[in-house]
């Protein structure tokens, strides 16, 4: 039996990465699909959903967390979900 079950999206999952647990940041899962989307959940809260990445043209192909970023100001300490997806594009996104 799986340990958890996540259906937020209507179609296929393309990519799922964990973000770096550095500097004490909680682990966070992004999931990519055919929906144009990337979903956010908290691990340690259960996998509750957080938030939702929306603004690809065509499906997510792959995600990937940056580290904890030292500039600027504002994202100090934040991580930074990158994406690409079949239409060519790369976006980068805050998700919290």
């Amino acid at each position: 039996l799986p340990l958890k079950l996540l259906k937020d999206c209507q179609t296929g999952v393309t990519d799922l990465k964990y973000s770096p647990t550095h500097l004490g940041h909680r682990p966070l899962l992004a999931a990519a699909t055919h929906d144009l989307v990337i979903d956010i959940y908290d691990v340690y809260g259960g996998y509750s959903h957080l938030s939702r990445c929306v603004g690809h043209g065509s499906t997510v192909r792959h995600i990937d967390w940056s580290l904890p970023l030292p500039n600027p100001p504002e994202l100090r300490n934040r991580m930074i979900l990158m994406s690409n997806c079949s239409a060519y594009e790369i976006l980068y996104w805050d998700p919290l």
